[in-house]
């Protein structure tokens, strides 16, 4: 990694030509620049030195001055550091590349090597586009060559391939190791991952997509007594409105339609709870189902049943592991059954959501429904 504070053993020398105090080019005597460093002004490299009278037995008074960029015997300097004046010196004066307090500061401590908080940014980007700034700042991307950086991720997961701007640099394509391009799903909405730049990309340390835990959380629901404007058919299976998308961390799953399309083949744990409420009819069997649309067949993870003769909220859950040997889309469906009733007849049930909440007619009380998918 480029060094940024440089210095020497032992430079001292004297001005080779005198120095106002508005001046910020410094000229020490012919020969003795090379004594001193000499920084790169593009990686931001630079060392102190100090400035006193030839005329004095001490160093006082005396200047500090940080040289950005020297040529030869001549030094690029910004005046007056560390609580010093810029002052006027003469030809002859002293020139020291002494150690400063500010040189002691810029060291790392130990709890900067336990924290590495100069690593770590909070994303202000997108979700395939992030952006952090790092304290301090690296001067370009060839500095952090084989650094860890670690990201907090901006409150979306990506849904492709993804790039990381630091401090302006330059976007920066993401890649698994190996090289690979994000498809998606990669890096889950507030997730903290750890990237490492090898000179042209940031290869993903932290989250391997092709192995480990992939999950996704689908929901529906509304504020506490709106109506859905949704129905339930009674003796039919009803497809459940799934309309939001908590997380989703399984490449190629998406949520289409109220459907979920599962671009790929694989081992899924998949289970599913809808929370209905009885509302005037007496006897309501409520059953609960996945179901593979693709296939038209019941998904093989079962199905949950409630009898409700009371006005009561009711969990139904069902889950289980599902193979799916092609791709598919699933969706989760009700049953609504009314075997006795107190009023009207048998028939359809309108679904409203809210703990609570009263639908506009006769029927289920929705609150919430909530697919959770983990790929194995």
């Amino acid at each position: 990694m480029t060094q940024l504070l440089l210095a020497t053993n032992n430079a001292q020398t004297t001005l080779g030509s005198a120095l106002a105090s508005g001046s910020t080019s410094l000229t020490v005597a012919t020969g003795t620049g090379d004594l001193f460093p000499n920084p790169d002004p593009d990686l931001g490299q630079y060392f102190r030195m100090t400035l006193w009278s030839a005329l004095t037995n001490s160093i006082l008074p005396n200047e500090i001055v940080t040289c950005t960029a020297r040529s030869g015997d001549t030094m690029t300097v910004a005046r007056g550091q560390e609580g010093t004046t810029a002052l006027n010196w003469n030809i002859g004066d002293n020139v020291a590349n002494f150690f400063t307090a500010s040189d002691l500061a810029a060291f790392a401590q130990q709890d900067d090597i336990q924290t590495q908080q100069g690593n770590f940014g909070v994303d202000s980007g997108s979700a395939n586009a992030g952006v952090v700034t790092l304290i301090p700042v690296p001067p370009t991307l060839g500095y952090l060559t084989g650094a860890p950086i670690r990201v907090q991720k901006v409150d979306s997961t990506n849904t492709g391939a993804y790039t990381l701007d630091v401090n302006a640099l330059g976007n920066v394509p993401v890649v698994l190791p190996g090289g690979a391009a994000f498809t998606g799903g990669e890096l889950p909405a507030n997730g903290i991952f750890t990237v490492v730049y090898d000179g042209t990309s940031f290869e993903l340390q932290s989250i391997d997509a092709s192995a480990g835990l992939k999950y996704a959380q689908f929901q529906y629901s509304l504020a506490s007594g709106t109506n859905s404007a949704e129905t339930l058919t009674a003796d039919e299976w009803n497809p459940r409105n799934l309309t939001v998308t908590k997380s989703n961390t399984i490449p190629g799953l998406t949520l289409v339609d109220n459907l979920l399309d599962f671009a790929a083949a694989g081992v899924f744990e998949i289970d599913v709870s809808a929370q209905a409420f009885q509302n005037t009819r007496s006897g309501v069997n409520h059953t609960l189902r996945l179901y593979d649309v693709t296939a038209t067949s019941t998904l093989d993870v079962g199905t949950a049943g409630i009898i409700q003769e009371a006005f009561a909220a009711t969990d139904l859950t069902v889950g289980g592991t599902a193979t799916l040997s092609t791709v598919v889309s699933v969706t989760a469906g009700h049953q609504l059954r009314v075997d006795s009733y107190l009023n009207g007849a048998p028939g359809e049930g309108t679904i409203a959501n809210g703990t609570g909440g009263q639908a506009t007619g006769n029927g289920v009380l929705e609150v919430y429904v909530n697919v959770r998918v983990k790929q194995l």
